[in-house]
């Protein structure tokens, strides 16, 4: 710190001689120290635009091209960048890293409709954000790497076992478990590091007990009326963002593209089958780049059902009313959900069309009644599995 506030003595006109100066200087170079010590773009993986351009150029293709830098999409591309090594992977954000408003826990709600957030806005319908001004609210979402894990409430919950019934049972919550369990070991989730000298938390706990709700220890507990800790994915006083978390682990051979907006998936309307996708560039460029085993949307529940249909994906008489020509008449409509008679299959493939897989949380075929981070991330995790077995098979 003494070697900055020199630096920034030399170069300032200003005077820091006397007391008023000195103790100026040490709270500019203090509050420099701290914004250093909270964000770190190293932490961040580089962005590789100009070397996917030049591959784009020569026709050269990946094998796996991910949409979309969030907390699936970090994930698949991260644990698949290490299953074989001579994979190539691609992943596409249309955002950038996260600033610092993410990386405190204290500054949640200020990144609502702010750069890391898509901006969403809520359509008036009679059901919802009936509080606020025109009877219409942001619905936010990440627009930048680890996409809602960096600006979401951090809150960790697996969800009640009922709640994937209606999932199938390759897909219920007996099948999960070892998803959920696997993330919270790689993430070191457990019951412990609470803080324990809150009173308020007391007074609220002692509240609840006097209408007979019962308090479980256990974050997990599979009981459905009661109360507990939340476990919340901060570490060292910071966001622990599980985008940030997975890319650190992932393989150098995986190239990542930054401010990047795909505009549509690339489909061979003859083989019915996703070979590729167009990407638009902040400064306008438009080119194409090639996958040739699979495009994997984890572009979250908007945009994800909205990439499909633009792309020519989704429900006719919409798609015609758009002047989008139709491809595959699918029941894309602000979901794109996995079931027998659904958009996805239970090996989450895009009915009909090959090697166009999703994995994010609009393939949820009902949403548990907790926070669905945790839930996303299981399903990412199931899903690299599934890839692995079908791939492996494949080069056998």
């Amino acid at each position: 710190m003494d070697a900055l506030s020199s630096n920034i003595a030399s170069v300032c006109p200003l005077g820091f001689s006397n007391t008023g100066g000195e103790m100026f200087l040490r709270a500019v170079t203090t509050m420099i120290a701290a914004h250093c010590s909270i964000i770190n773009d190293s932490e961040w993986p580089d962005d590789r635009t100009e070397a996917v351009i030049k591959k784009s150029n020569v026709g050269e293709s990946y094998d796996f091209i991910i949409v979309g830098a969030g907390t699936a999409g970090t994930l698949v591309a991260s644990q698949l960048s290490n299953i074989n090594p001579t994979w190539s992977i691609l992943l596409v954000e249309a955002g950038d890293n996260p600033d610092i408003l993410s990386e405190v826990p204290a500054f949640l709600f200020l990144n609502q409709n702010k750069k890391n957030d898509w901006k969403y806005k809520v359509e008036p319908n009679g059901k919802s954000c009936l509080g606020f001004k025109d009877n219409t609210c942001i619905w936010s979402k990440g627009k930048c790497m680890g996409g809602s894990s960096s600006i979401n409430a951090m809150i960790y919950i697996r969800g009640h076992p009922e709640d994937f019934t209606s999932w199938g049972k390759s897909w219920d919550y007996d099948a999960l478990l070892p998803y959920f369990e696997k993330q919270e070991k790689l993430l070191n989730i457990s019951d412990h590091g609470h803080v324990d000298d809150n009173k308020w938390y007391e007074i609220i706990r002692e509240a609840w007990k006097e209408l007979n709700f019962s308090f479980h220890k256990n974050q997990n507990n599979e009981a459905v009326i009661g109360t507990r800790r939340a476990k919340l994915l901060i570490k060292e006083g910071k966001r622990f963002n599980t985008g940030k978390v997975y890319l650190q682990r992932a393989s150098k051979q995986m190239d990542i593209i930054k401010n990047a907006h795909v505009e549509k998936i690339i489909i061979d309307s003859v083989q019915k089958k996703a070979i590729g996708v167009k990407i638009r560039l902040e400064n306008g460029h438009v080119f194409d780049i090639m996958a040739s085993k699979e495009v994997i949307l984890s572009a979250g529940s908007i945009a994800t059902p909205q990439l499909l249909m633009l792309s020519g994906i989704g429900p006719e008489d919409h798609l015609t009313e758009k002047d989008i020509p139709c491809i595959l008449n699918l029941p894309v409509v602000g979901t794109v959900k996995m079931g027998d008679d659904s958009v996805v299959d239970f090996n989450l493939l895009v009915r009909g069309l090959n090697n166009l897989r999703v994995v994010d949380a609009s393939i949820m075929p009902s949403i548990p009644g907790a926070n669905v981070m945790a839930t996303t991330l299981a399903i990412a995790q199931k899903a690299v599995d599934i890839i692995k077995l079908r791939h492996s098979k494949d080069e056998l």
